[in-house]
C-alpha cells in the first residue's frame, strides 16, 4: 500500500511538472534564469544569523511608538541593540521580501541608493540598497516605519535611518520623531 501511494504522488507531480508554463525558452534564457539565482542565493547566504524581537508594544497590545533615543535605550533593556540600517535591510530580505539588494562596494547602477551612516555602536555602515522592484513580504507586519540606530549628519542637524516594509525603502527623520521599534537580540 505504502508503494501505491507514493506512485500516485510521483505521477502527481509529474503530471503537474508537465502542465507548467515553462520558466524559459533558450538556453541562453535559462542560464540568465540561473546566474540571477546563484547571486540570490549569494546575498541571502551572506546575511548572519539575526535574532528579532517582535514589534514593541504597549500594555494593551496597541503598537509603541518612540523617537530614537528611547528605541535604544529600550532594545538594550531588552536584552539586544536597535538594528542598524544594513540589518534591517537584511531582516526583508530574510522575511522573503522581493527586488530587495545590497552591494558591498564596487559601481552600482543607478538604482542602488548609497547608505552611509554612524550606528550607536559607533561602527559605520556604507553600502549601497536598492529596493527596485521590490515586493513586500507574505510575512510583513503593517504599514510601518522602523528605527535603525545609524545616523547621519546634515545642515539641517542629526537624521535617523528608517525603513519601510510596505515599501522596502529607507527614509531620514529627525532623531526627536516617534516611530516603530524592533530589536536585534544579542
Amino acid at each position: 500500500m505504502p508503494l501505491k501511494i507514493a506512485l500516485l504522488g510521483f505521477c502527481a507531480f509529474f503530471l503537474n511538472v508537465a502542465q507548467a508554463q515553462p520558466v524559459c525558452g533558450t538556453i541562453s534564457e535559462c542560464n540568465e534564469l540561473i546566474s540571477q539565482a546563484n547571486v540570490r542565493i549569494a546575498q541571502i547566504n551572506a546575511i548572519p544569523e539575526l535574532q528579532f524581537t517582535e514589534i514593541a508594544t504597549n500594555a494593551d497590545g496597541s503598537v509603541k511608538f518612540m523617537n530614537q533615543v528611547d528605541a535604544i535605550k529600550y532594545c538594550r533593556d531588552q536584552g539586544g541593540h536597535l538594528p542598524t540600517a544594513r540589518e534591517l535591510a537584511w531582516r526583508s530580505m530574510l522575511r522573503q521580501a522581493s527586488g530587495i539588494a545590497e552591494i558591498a562596494n564596487g559601481q552600482p547602477d543607478l538604482t542602488y541608493r548609497r547608505i552611509r551612516a554612524n550606528n550607536a555602536n559607533g561602527s559605520q555602515d556604507d553600502f549601497y540598497f536598492s529596493d527596485d522592484g521590490y515586493e513586500r513580504s507574505p510575512n510583513d507586519i503593517g504599514n510601518h516605519l522602523f528605527w535603525s540606530s545609524s545616523n547621519f549628519s546634515t545642515h539641517l542637524g542629526e537624521l535617523g535611518y528608517l525603513i519601510s516594509e510596505k515599501r522596502g525603502s529607507f527614509n531620514e527623520y529627525p532623531l526627536a520623531s516617534a516611530f516603530s521599534v524592533i530589536c536585534v537580540l544579542n
